[in-house]
């Protein structure tokens, strides 16, 4: 099993089929992509989030159509749990089961944007290290992942990240 890392700005313009983000268990409005998306789709998460559908509880999944705003055919929402408790190994565990889920649905390439996991007590290569840790063991085909990014330095972030980083990429054995 191989990975491929590609960057792409603008992760509301990620045109493929599926876009993965992760929100909180007190996301109440979401943050970041899922707020995007929450907006362009009216409310529609918000309104999961309030009737209890989805809570951003630790490796929940929630999986949605996004209609035609959003140039991604399906939105995943990857719950992280409580921002506090966050911690690394966590994060491999999440980049697992979000692996899990895409191969369930026989997804192999897809645009990811972690910068919702970016907590000011983590390190940010230390959460992409584990992050791409736990995709790398669990993937179970290749899979093609565009790493979303909104911004100059969330990109550069990414950049930086990727030019040190290639034995994650390297298929395991």
């Amino acid at each position: 099993m191989a990975l491929t890392l590609t960057t792409h700005r603008q992760a509301h313009t990620y045109s493929g089929q599926v876009l993965v983000t992760y929100i909180f268990s007190n996301s109440r409005p979401p943050k970041g992509i899922a707020g995007y998306v929450d907006w362009i789709m009216d409310g529609q998460i918000s309104d999961l989030i309030i009737n209890n559908k989805v809570t951003g509880r630790f490796c929940e999944s929630l999986l949605l159509v996004t209609g035609t705003k959003i140039h991604a055919h399906f939105l995943l929402i990857i719950g992280a749990g409580s921002p506090n408790s966050l911690k690394l190994g966590m994060l491999k565990k999440i980049g697992c089961y979000t692996v899990r889920v895409l191969d369930g649905l026989k997804i192999s390439h897809f645009g990811l944007y972690p910068h919702d996991l970016f907590l000011p007590h983590l390190n940010l290569s230390e959460t992409l290290d584990d992050l791409f840790t736990g995709v790398r063991e669990c993937a179970q085909e290749d899979k093609q992942i565009t790493i979303l990014s909104n911004d100059q330095r969330q990109e550069d972030t990414i950049i930086s990240w990727l030019k040190d980083k290639t034995y994650i990429l390297k298929p395991k054995v």
